[in-house]
């Protein structure tokens, strides 16, 4: 589905590097310093309306659109160095301070053998306001175990807080339904055991 240009910058293809419309001032964003992968776009907290013309360019699919959402504040992830090798019988751990308090936090996770071809996702949705989590032992009991050698297999997880209560709407033609969600997310590879 080919949607054009959009949020955070001028789209080189589908997303790519440019000047964000910014209320309070102009954010430079480079996907590629960031070493993002393509389709994520980074901001910096605060307001943020669609592009330098208000409006998301159309694509061959989808007619133009105008939004505005709020980028979330930062938080810290607090036990991020301590979370390395999980053991898959006792859950994660999850703790973080700061950022906004009407957000929820989602945590996310994969873990893939590349010799047998499996792979498992979970994520858990925290309740707004929590400042600790653990993600159950049962939600992360079929994720592959890593092995001894790193390039046979991959372990992540993701922390990210989210207002899920009142997306921004997004209206075009071609469109049903469109919100726009900004999500502030702090990441890391880790050793399933």
């Amino acid at each position: 589905l080919e949607v054009g240009d959009g949020l955070c910058g001028d789209i080189a293809d589908t997303i790519g590097i440019g000047e964000n419309r910014r209320r309070d001032r102009a954010a430079k964003v480079d996907l590629e310093s960031h070493r993002m992968p393509r389709g994520i776009a980074a901001c910096e907290a605060g307001d943020f309306g669609t592009d330098a013309a208000g409006q998301m360019a159309a694509g061959a699919d989808i007619g133009s659109a105008s939004a505005d959402t709020t980028a979330p504040q930062p938080f810290n992830w607090t036990n991020r160095d301590q979370t390395l090798a999980i053991d898959r019988t006792k859950g994660i751990p999850i703790a973080w301070t700061g950022g906004d308090a009407d957000s929820a936090v989602l945590i996310a996770g994969h873990g893939s053998d590349l010799p047998s071809n499996s792979s498992s996702v979970f994520v858990c949705r925290t309740q707004v306001g929590a400042s600790s989590f653990t993600v159950p032992p049962d939600v992360i009991a079929n994720i592959p175990a890593s092995r001894a050698n790193p390039t046979q297999s991959l372990g992540v997880v993701y922390v990210g807080k989210v207002n899920l209560g009142n997306p921004a709407s997004l209206a075009a033609e071609g469109l049903d339904f469109g919100s726009l969600l900004s999500i502030f997310v702090n990441g890391k590879t880790v050793r399933f055991q």
